[in-house]
């Protein structure tokens, strides 16, 4: 048994890899995030970056 947000977090993630462009770009997102290609935000910061305030 699991619980309810486990389950509603791996229906999202089923849902999201439902399409191979998308499941290849999530994919592709975590290998540059692993090899540091991306160096990771805060919320402030992307905010800023965007121009969203």
């Amino acid at each position: 048994m699991i619980s309810e947000s486990d389950l509603t977090s791996l229906v999202e993630t089923v849902y999201l890899f439902r399409s191979p462009t998308n499941a290849r770009r999530l994919l592709d997102a975590i290998e540059e995030s692993k090899t540091g290609k991306i160096k990771p935000q805060t919320i402030e910061e992307l905010e800023q970056e965007l121009g969203i305030e």
